[in-house]
């Protein structure tokens, strides 16, 4: 059952934690959401998230910032399932953040249905 799980949404974009916020309702137990870097990691090791919806360009236009928060967010919570959402459609970062342990990169803007298909498969698989 999945509405017993903790998500963690991390976007420096109060409109698509918003999005996400909605998409996730209904999905998820309980819904954290982070606005930077330092508040992404502090939630995370305070709630021990099962998913995590991550943007890339936190506070930046490159993509370095999301990278360091995806390799801590990895540490912090290994069994968390972490989704990298972001509008940088560049093949080389998805093979980045998906050998750095995301479960999936999805390109904004996305359709919430499919998004919602998404978190549903990953966190029922």
């Amino acid at each position: 059952m999945i509405a017993d799980k903790v998500a963690l949404i991390v976007d420096d974009a109060l409109f698509m934690r918003e999005v996400i916020r909605d998409t996730l309702d209904g999905l998820v137990g309980v819904v954290h959401e982070a606005g930077g870097m330092e508040q992404a990691l502090s939630l995370a090791r305070l709630h021990t998230p099962d998913l995590v919806t991550l943007d890339l360009t936190l506070d930046t236009e490159e993509p370095a910032q999301g990278c360091r928060v995806l390799d801590q967010l990895v540490t912090i919570a290994p069994d968390a399932k972490i989704v990298v959402v972001s509008a940088l459609d560049q093949e080389w970062l998805r093979r980045v953040v998906l050998a750095k342990g995301a479960a999936v990169y999805v390109k904004k803007p996305f359709e919430r249905e499919k998004f919602r298909n998404v978190i549903i498969g990953i966190l029922e698989g």
